[in-house]
């Protein structure tokens, strides 16, 4: 027994499922890059007194994006980009 409209059916199933691969695969690639661009902050920006550095590498390498995001929103706004102070602008 067939279902009625098998080929129209199939197709929108297969378009729609494109779709969804296709944005599952682009948010894939951007959150494997926002980590890749944190461990890369966290190895050269973060300061290296008692460690911090590597233990900000290891919580990003184990803990994957979820440990990119907490880098993101709690070390990463101490760190002064490179060549300044870290002092607020003169003007």
């Amino acid at each position: 027994m067939e279902y009625g409209g098998g080929d129209t059916a199939g197709a929108a199933g297969g378009i729609i499922g494109c779709i969804f691969g296709l944005v599952f695969l682009v948010v894939g690639i951007a959150a494997f890059a926002f980590w890749l661009w944190m461990l890369i902050d966290a190895a050269t920006k973060c300061p290296s007194e008692e460690n911090k550095k590597l233990l900000w590498i290891l919580v990003i390498i184990f803990t994957g994006i979820i440990g990119a995001i907490i880098y993101y929103f709690v070390q990463r706004p101490k760190n002064p980009p490179s060549g300044t102070s870290g002092g607020p602008p003169t003007v």
